[in-house]
């Protein structure tokens, strides 16, 4: 029996050979890793939300005296959307780290979210809170410690989102 001649033949005429037609396992991990998101983004309380895209702008604000710190991104996606990534790390164990990630259509869009954005309900009661029949005193010191972080956080946060939106103005410029 004569050899084929695979010269003269296309890929599926190829008796013996169907695999010829079909891309190269490297070419196959090329299509993959393009198709892959390129980043995933961890999400409090949902799975990580994997995307494709660039940071456009980031503001974090590490200071010693505070036990907290918040860090916010703007991603653009290779689809043309935004993400907004607001961060907030705890330095003591008792209170968990926080990972708040919108998807928008607009760059608008994220940064309305982000001037509207309420840090305090980021704040989690202490643990002493739960304690039965404190006394008017001891109640009064928990309020003001409370209400105290409450304002801290809200001061960081803005401060933050200050100079992230100046950023956001001045790369548009």
């Amino acid at each position: 029996m004569p050899s084929p001649d695979l010269r003269d033949t296309a890929p599926a005429d190829r008796p013996g050979f169907p695999h010829l037609d079909q891309p190269s396992q490297a070419r196959i991990r090329e299509l993959v890793t393009q198709a892959m998101p390129l980043r995933s983004l961890k999400r409090t309380g949902r799975r990580p939300l994997p995307f494709d895209g660039k940071t456009i702008a980031t503001a974090c604000g590490v200071t010693p005296a505070l036990p907290f710190w918040y860090e916010i991104n703007v991603h653009r996606t290779v689809a043309d959307g935004y993400l907004t990534d607001i961060r907030l790390f705890n330095k003591t164990a008792d209170d968990p780290d926080l990972f708040w990630v919108r998807e928008h259509d607009d760059l608008e869009d994220a940064t309305v979210h982000l001037e509207r954005y309420d840090p305090a309900g980021d704040v989690t009661p202490p643990r002493q809170m739960a304690e039965l029949a404190p006394s008017a005193a001891e109640l009064a010191l928990r309020i003001a410690r409370l209400q105290l972080r409450v304002d801290q956080m809200t001061q960081h946060y803005r401060a933050l989102v200050g100079d992230l939106l100046a950023t956001l103005h001045q790369a548009a410029a």
